[in-house]
């Protein structure tokens, strides 16, 4: 979908390595649709549409990844631009 190129573009951009991680019968539930490393972080990203629903299951791995000492995203449309503030700052720490 349109965020997630987004999303992938303005990483690639940044030289921050990532994946978009494809779910199958065999994977754990609720991992983050893109996984990246900015600086040594963990980054996990969710994507979801404006109205789009995070399941229970995906804030638990959020909740685990950041207890991990990781950042969690679920970036949207509507939030995208505070997205990229928040990995640019990341960057320059």
């Amino acid at each position: 979908n349109n965020i997630t190129k987004k999303i992938k573009d303005f990483l690639k951009s940044k030289d921050i390595w990532h994946v978009k991680y494809f779910a199958n019968a065999f994977t754990s539930v609720g991992i983050p649709d893109i996984l990246a490393c900015v600086k040594g972080l963990f980054i996990g990203i969710e994507v979801k549409t404006d109205k789009g629903i995070v399941s229970e299951v995906q804030k638990y791995q959020g909740r685990e990844i950041q207890k991990s000492g990781g950042k969690w995203f679920v970036v949207r449309p509507s939030n995208f631009d505070d997205f990229k503030q928040d990995i640019e700052k990341i960057m320059e720490e």
